[in-house]
């Protein structure tokens, strides 16, 4: 293909050897040139394989294929990622970039080439889950059909940002992702949150355990009971008003909305308990109180390691009907 680009203009070579220019961006006069291969592209991208084919007048002539819509910097990004420049072309993308950069693979139908790149560049980044926006996360590896990835970033964001996952900031302004995936990213925020706080519940065991009486449901029952044969030495109801203020202190008790992580280090902060000097007896029930703590911490934790991302194929089975084997091994039936 004869070149008649200017010898001023700047031209990115990202395939020094390619045959034709890619002009993304609006303004033309200042958009940059993109050189790359061809072949590569149309390899790529049944789009551009339209494109180059002879089928749209981008290709009657020599001149640099006009991408007006699309932005110069993703355009270069995604034509990078095709030749495969380097592995390190996402080093400077953050999320909503990368969310943008899914768009425009999709747009070219290219998300199967580019997907191992987005991959790697996920797994690298994970701690975005701790930044605001980070449920863009949720499209992305939708986007790019990426389950194992799918799951983990939906288990990190349950754990750490329960509650206060935007599903409108997720969609990134589009309509790939299914709609009852929202539904069951609630049910999943409220199912293990749930669990929690059943934790602190006068029915969980750690509460029998510690007044070894069902009947005892609040602290005035407690105060107000005296068994001879359960407490010898009378500090019960001294343990378990401290339990309830150190539950309280941190918030824990009331409810309040915290995320899973933040609940979890809560029970932790809680202060040992020490056995009073004046009991005497081993068999005495306020001693049950010295390993309350270990037992909640203990409950708390195991509870942690149960919860469990969504699986992006039920998630799309859910959507469109469609059987599909789930690619991730996952308990079903949670919710």
């Amino acid at each position: 293909m004869e070149d008649n680009t200017s010898e001023r203009e700047h031209v990115i070579g990202i395939d020094k050897r390619g045959d034709i220019c890619l002009r993304p961006g609006e303004h033309a006069e200042s958009s940059p040139l993109i050189r790359v291969s061809s072949k590569i592209l149309s390899q790529a991208s049944p789009v551009f394989n339209a494109m180059l084919s002879g089928n749209w007048s981008e290709t009657t002539s020599s001149a640099p294929i006009r991408l007006p819509d699309d932005d110069p910097k993703l355009v270069e990004l995604l034509c990078e990622v095709l030749h495969a420049q380097s592995i390190n072309v996402f080093t400077d993308v953050g999320i909503v970039e990368l969310a943008d950069f899914a768009v425009l693979c999709d747009k070219y139908d290219c998300t199967d080439a580019a997907s191992a790149w987005v991959q790697a560049q996920v797994q690298q980044e994970l701690n975005w889950v701790l930044e605001e926006g980070s449920e863009k996360l949720i499209f992305i590896t939708y986007v790019f059909d990426l389950p194992h990835e799918f799951m983990k970033v939906t288990e990190l964001l349950l754990k750490e940002r329960t509650f206060k996952v935007s599903m409108d900031v997720a969609a990134h302004d589009q309509h790939f992702l299914p709609l009852k995936l929202f539904d069951r990213f609630h049910k999943a925020e409220l199912h293990y949150y749930t669990e929690l706080q059943q934790a602190l519940s006068p029915d969980h065991p750690s509460y029998t355990m510690f007044i070894l009486q069902p009947k005892f449901r609040s602290i005035y029952d407690v105060l107000h009971t005296a068994d001879p044969y359960q407490c010898t030495c009378g500090n019960e109801p001294e343990y378990f008003v401290s339990y309830m203020r150190a539950l309280a202190k941190r918030k824990l008790f009331p409810a309040n909305v915290l995320t899973l992580n933040e609940f979890e280090n809560k029970i932790k902060e809680i202060p040992e308990f020490r056995d009073p000097d004046e009991c005497k007896h081993d068999s005495c029930i306020c001693r049950t109180a010295l390993r309350l703590k270990e037992i909640m911490v203990a409950d708390v934790a195991w509870q942690m390691r149960e919860v469990e991302g969504l699986c992006l194929d039920c998630s799309c089975e859910m959507e469109d009907g469609k059987e599909r084997e789930c690619r991730v091994e996952h308990s079903h039936g949670r919710y």
